[in-house]
């Protein structure tokens, strides 16, 4: 029945972003202590809020499925949808500044390239401030969250506290899918990663001495917050 079938579609959006936000750990960096505190506190409340609203909503009209990002490490990045939205929120870009990618490859890997020369200190490209996800924004739009910083500072990790905000901030909008404002952005992103962050004790015995030394450094930050 139709109550069923919600409760499924739920659990499938609660598994969705608790998968999501362990890749978004990974990708900033943040400690087992901030992601158990974001598993137990954050990330109930902003279901929680999130069912509370859409039932509220329910009751006055039929609500439309939001569509989600595909987190799955094949998934396909929409660069083209992604260009075209940046254009719209007025990015601007030097003459012959494009990006291109491996299309049959799911553009796993993009890169940009000019078609023509560009003048040494010229400007390549101009993004508005209003499209700028900071964490400074992010603490005044959260509030400050005392029981989290405390935990942050006693894991030795007081000056990540403010990547801790941008992080929750991203974690947020990408809890409301294709509502968000940022959604053709980060649809575009890499699902897949190769950085030291992402690495196991057996890749770093596969890297030459330096390089594996580097890459450990930041899978002990991503670990210990240090």
């Amino acid at each position: 029945n139709q109550t069923q079938r919600q409760r499924q579609q739920l659990a499938s959006i609660m598994m969705m972003m608790k998968k999501t936000y362990l890749r978004l750990l990974l990708l900033l960096g943040i400690s087992r202590t901030a992601r158990a505190w974001v598993h137990h506190t954050i990330l109930p409340t902003i279901i929680h809020s999130n069912n509370h609203n859409n039932n509220r909503r329910r009751t006055a009209q039929p609500q439309l499925q939001n569509s989600y990002i595909d987190i799955d490490e094949s998934a396909v990045r929409d660069v083209a949808t992604f260009d075209e939205w940046a254009g719209t929120c007025g990015v601007q870009r030097s003459d012959g500044f494009r990006l291109t990618g491996d299309e049959d490859n799911n553009n796993m890997d993009v890169s940009v390239v000019t078609t023509e020369d560009l003048p040494a200190q010229s400007p390549v490209l101009f993004v508005p401030h209003e499209m700028i996800l900071s964490a400074r924004q992010s603490l005044l739009e959260i509030g400050q969250l005392n029981e989290a910083e405390r935990r942050l500072v006693s894991a030795n990790a007081a000056k990540h506290v403010p990547k801790f905000y941008l992080f929750l901030r991203i974690l947020q909008e990408f809890e409301q899918g294709d509502a968000s404002p940022w959604f053709p952005w980060f649809n575009a992103l890499p699902r897949y990663y190769s950085n030291g962050a992402s690495m196991t004790p057996f890749c770093f015995e596969c890297l030459p001495p330096l390089a594996a030394s580097l890459a450990m450094a930041e899978r002990i930050k991503f670990i210990q917050f240090f």
